[in-house]
């Protein structure tokens, strides 16, 4: 078992730097990931793994943010991936909005997914709008 969940990210997803809240922002980084905190679970963060892994992204480049609202979403990032449907509005999920000048695709938690399995056909829709717009900015 790890210490802290800091650890469990290090070492078993590779996950090198990260942001939580507002504490930590990474304003370098092109796109990122902001996770639903009050649904992070370690089973969730696996199947997170294993989503960007299909879609051929290395879960050691991404950027983590576990947000309880969109008001904490204040990096510099071009593309937002905001993972939650709390963070969301129905008629967002699997569309792209704007936030200043920040990209967001909205689209299910993991731990949706893991509860609800129906959801990961849609879910892997919104995977590879996101792979084609983190293609896009290359």
């Amino acid at each position: 078992m790890f210490e802290t969940y800091i650890d469990y990210l290090h070492e078993v997803l590779g996950i090198n730097s990260f942001a939580v809240a507002n504490i930590v922002e990474t304003p370098s980084a092109k796109w990122q990931v902001a996770l639903d905190s009050a649904q992070t679970t370690n089973e969730s963060m696996e199947l997170l793994r294993k989503m960007f892994s299909a879609i051929e992204i290395d879960s050691k480049q991404i950027e983590l943010m576990q947000v309880s609202s969109l008001r904490e979403l204040r990096s510099g990032s071009q593309i937002v991936f905001v993972l939650g449907s709390s963070l969301a509005t129905p008629d967002s999920l699997g569309h792209w909005q704007k936030l200043e000048s920040t990209r967001l695709l909205f689209s299910y938690h993991p731990q949706e997914l893991i509860a609800k399995p129906e959801l990961k056909r849609q879910a892997w829709e919104h995977l590879k709008s996101l792979a084609k717009a983190i293609k896009d900015l290359s």
